[in-house]
């Protein structure tokens, strides 16, 4: 998502455009046995980025990382949540949108010769 406010996330979306700056990934964690932590992994076409632990303090616990995207990470993203032991427990992905590339120009063409106009 683009935003968290009052702990919920804003905002949602697969696809973002290249100049996003900063996106968040919010989890709703149930069912936590002990204080323990998770861990988002932030991965870029098959490359890390960022790997952020998170605490987890109750049996439902919400939390959410942040990273902040390059105009030029453009193409496929993927964010692991994994357990305290290393094992995934979701992923999900979405899509750094690529530049839009300025409209093609037309041919220059010269103005015509202005007729009677003297040098």
């Amino acid at each position: 998502c683009l935003q968290i406010q009052d702990r919920l996330p804003v905002d949602r979306g697969e696809s973002f455009p290249p100049d996003v700056g900063q996106v968040y990934l919010w989890c709703k964690v149930t069912g936590a046995a002990d204080t323990t932590v998770i861990k988002h992994v932030w991965v870029h076409e098959g490359e890390e980025k960022a790997a952020v632990e998170l605490p987890v303090r109750s049996s439902w616990w919400r939390t959410w990382s942040s990273k902040k995207i390059l105009p030029t990470w453009t193409g496929q993203w993927e964010v692991r949540v994994l357990d305290a032991d290393g094992n995934i427990l979701k992923s999900t992905g979405f899509m750094i949108e690529p530049q839009a590339s300025a409209p093609e120009a037309p041919p220059h063409e010269e103005p015509p010769d202005s007729a009677g106009a003297g040098q």
